[in-house]
């Protein structure tokens, strides 16, 4: 058995991000656009750290990796969240690159769905306009009580993300509607299923 690690992504996926990058720098080359050259380095950096980075080893059980698959809820990498740091709004003095890459780490600290997670973390990273609770409130579902659903993103977001060194921290109160619910409902379904998982 070789003692080589194993690359988070294939080559073939690691030429279609080289040559992204590189078409992104000839756009640039031709017609300057620093945030397309940002978003080259950025996806540059991410590939020199997804290859440089061994396959993590899963230490879970047969019976633990059915359950799992069956609930959906499975170990994730940041490099399976296919979020594109070009235009998103970041604050002022931050790297999108940065932000997008803790972004991704955050996503998979959750253990989100990788469609799922990306359309979170855009809609979190488009928001331009601070919103009131009223107005988070109004574009929930019928029967999504706010204030639960606060609470429960909440207790998710502190025990089971990043807290320390992230530039992306969102918090319960500043989530837009859409990613509220959703995260609100992926706190009750891995509630469901963590209390179903044999030991």
């Amino acid at each position: 058995m070789s003692d080589t690690p194993t690359p988070l992504i294939s080559e073939a996926t690691a030429n279609g991000i080289r040559e992204l990058a590189d078409s992104l720098e000839r756009e640039h080359a031709a017609r300057p656009d620093p945030a397309k050259f940002e978003y080259a380095q950025s996806l540059r950096r991410s590939l020199d750290a997804y290859r440089a980075a061994p396959a993590p080893t899963d230490t879970r059980t047969p019976a633990q990796q059915l359950h799992d698959r069956h609930m959906g809820v499975e170990p994730r990498q940041p490099h399976e969240y296919d979020i594109n740091p070009y235009g998103v709004t970041v604050a002022e003095g931050q790297d999108a690159g940065a932000v997008v890459a803790d972004a991704r780490r955050w996503a998979a600290a959750l253990q989100l769905n990788p469609v799922l997670g990306a359309a979170i973390v855009q809609d979190i990273l488009s928001r331009r306009d601070a919103q009131t609770p009223e107005q988070v409130a109004a574009q929930l579902p019928a029967g999504m009580s706010y204030a639960d659903a606060v609470r429960d993103v909440e207790l998710m977001l502190r025990t089971r993300t990043p807290v320390y060194g992230s530039t992306f921290m969102p918090k319960a109160t500043d989530l837009p509607g859409y990613s509220l619910a959703q995260l609100a409902l992926w706190a009750s379904w891995t509630r469901r299923h963590a209390d179903g998982r044999p030991k």
